[in-house]
């Protein structure tokens, strides 16, 4: 893989991941919406933070 794949590369994987990180909050309001209790989301929150 040359140097400037290697560099768009990581330019679209920052790229999702800021998307990702941005709907995760979208997701949560969209679940409190819904009835979802804070211990309930929290706890998914930290299952989807393990490695």
């Amino acid at each position: 893989m040359g140097h400037r794949q290697r560099y768009l590369y990581g330019i679209l994987m920052a790229g999702v991941g800021s998307m990702l990180l941005s709907g995760k909050a979208i997701l949560v309001k969209l679940a409190f919406e819904h009835g979802a209790h804070a211990e309930t989301l929290l706890a998914l929150r930290m299952l989807m933070a393990l490695p």
